[in-house]
C-alpha cells in the first residue's frame, strides 16, 4: 500500500528536475574539459592575429583646439536690451559651416604665408551646452598634425573679421544707396541709424585687438598615440577566440547529444 501523501508525490517532479539539470551541468562541464584542445588553441591563434595586427597598425597622434565664437561682438543686440543668450543661441550653429568650410581655410593659409599646410583633415564638433568648437585633427605624425591646428588656431579669428567685414561693407554700400534714393522722413531716420551702426561695425573690424573668436584651449603637441590601443585588440582577440571554442565545442556536444 502507497503511505506517500498527494504533498509529496508532487515534489517528484521537481526533484527529478533538479537532478535532470544537475546532470545536464555536469555533462557540459565535461563536454567543454574534454573539449579544452580547441578552446585553447582557438584561443592562443586569435590572440597570436590580434598581436600581429596591433604591432603593425601605425601609431595615430591627435592634436586639438578649443575656441568660441563671440555672439554679441558690438554690443548693440545687448545695448537693445534683449538677452544675447536667447536672441543669438543658434549664432554658433550658423557661423559653423563657414568656420569649417574651405574659404576660412584658404584665407588662413594666405595669411600665414603657408600653401603647403593640410587644413582640409581639420575635423569639427559643437558643445551645444557652452557652444565651445573644437578643432582637431589625427594623422602619423604628430609634428605636422599640431602645425596644422596651431595655425589655424592662431589665424581664425583674423580669417574670420576679414569675412565679416566683407559682408559689412557690402551691406554699408546697399544701405548708403537706399537713404540717397528715400525721401520719407522716419525712413530715413531709420536708414541712417542702421548706417551708422554699419560703420560702428566697421571701426571696430579694423581694429587690430578686435577679438570675434576666443581661442579657449590652445593646441598641444601629443606626446603620445592615440591608437590603436594594442592592450584591448589582443585582448578581445583572445576573447572572441575563447568564445569561438567554446561555441564549437557546445554545438558538437548538441550534435553527440541528438544523436
Amino acid at each position: 500500500m502507497n503511505n506517500q501523501s498527494p504533498q509529496q508525490l508532487q515534489q517528484y517532479p521537481q526533484l527529478l528536475s533538479s537532478q535532470s539539470d544537475e546532470i545536464d551541468l555536469k555533462e557540459l562541464f565535461l563536454a567543454l574539459w574534454e573539449g579544452k584542445l580547441w578552446i585553447i588553441v582557438l584561443t592562443a591563434l586569435f590572440a597570436i592575429g590580434a598581436t600581429i595586427f596591433a604591432v603593425n597598425s601605425p601609431n595615430i597622434y591627435e592634436s586639438k583646439a578649443v575656441f568660441i565664437v563671440d555672439t554679441d561682438p558690438y554690443g548693440i543686440v545687448e545695448g537693445n536690451g534683449y538677452v544675447v543668450g536667447s536672441q543669438l543661441e543658434s549664432k554658433v550653429n550658423a557661423e559653423l559651416p563657414f568656420i569649417s568650410g574651405k574659404s576660412i581655410k584658404e584665407a588662413i593659409e594666405v595669411l600665414a604665408n603657408n600653401s603647403s599646410s593640410n587644413l582640409d583633415k581639420l575635423s569639427f564638433s559643437i558643445d551645444k551646452r557652452t557652444g565651445e568648437i573644437s578643432v582637431f585633427q589625427q594623422g602619423l605624425n604628430p609634428e605636422d598634425v599640431y602645425q596644422n591646428i596651431l595655425v589655424f588656431s592662431k589665424y581664425v579669428n583674423q580669417a574670420y573679421k576679414q569675412n565679416e567685414l566683407v559682408k559689412i561693407a557690402s551691406q554699408l554700400t546697399s544701405t548708403k544707396t537706399l537713404l540717397e534714393q528715400n525721401q520719407i522722413e522716419k525712413v530715413q531716420d531709420v536708414l541712417a541709424e542702421k548706417y551708422a551702426q554699419q560703420l560702428y561695425k566697421i571701426a571696430i573690424l579694423k581694429n587690430p585687438s578686435t577679438e570675434l573668436i576666443y581661442v579657449m584651449q590652445e593646441p598641444v603637441k601629443a606626446a603620445s598615440h592615440i591608437k590603436p590601443k594594442r592592450a584591448l585588440i589582443v585582448a578581445l582577440g583572445a576573447l572572441l577566440g575563447g568564445m569561438l571554442g567554446v561555441a564549437i565545442v557546445l554545438v558538437r556536444f548538441a550534435f553527440r547529444k541528438e544523436d
